[in-house]
């Protein structure tokens, strides 16, 4: 319990210092979605991405639950976790979006709006990256098996 309650002071720190999110977004800079490792991504309504063991699966949609390609879940960390983004003074109408929850630390919402302004811990900004990488997230391959064959 102590663990966590410095864990959290610690994420707080960090994201109250300039430039971070909780401190508010400059005009054009670089967002960190992924303070820590990340141990799930949902959809909120849609799906999530968990990893159990050192496995990721897919859950949630019409498939139930499927593995997926280790390399191709790290690779869209490496590409999306830090995307660059611009400020926005408002996002009216915003609606959760999607849940990041982290191996240590409180769980992260990232809110949307019909008009593509994100939020996150109270700054608004909008980021071409980020969108592409939600829609990258809903398109993760499956893990082919040895002997499969990845393209029928």
């Amino acid at each position: 319990m102590i663990l966590s309650l410095v864990g959290s002071i610690m994420l707080m720190r960090k994201l109250n210092k300039p430039g971070a999110l909780g401190g508010g977004v400059a005009a054009s800079e670089d967002i960190d979605l992924c303070p820590t490792r990340v141990s799930s991504v949902s959809m909120i309504g849609r799906f999530a991405i968990k990893q159990d063991g050192m496995d990721w699966f897919r859950t949630g949609d019409a498939a139930g639950r499927t593995e997926l390609d280790p390399v191709a879940v790290e690779k869209w960390f490496g590409s999306f976790c830090r995307v660059k983004a611009a400020k926005q003074e408002s996002n009216e109408n915003a609606t959760p979006l999607v849940t990041i929850a982290y191996v240590s630390g409180l769980p992260m919402t990232l809110l949307m709006n019909p008009d593509g302004v994100f939020s996150l811990n109270g700054a608004h900004f909008r980021s071409l990256e980020l969108a592409q990488g939600i829609t990258a997230l809903e398109t993760l391959p499956a893990v082919t098996k040895p002997g499969e064959n990845k393209n029928p």
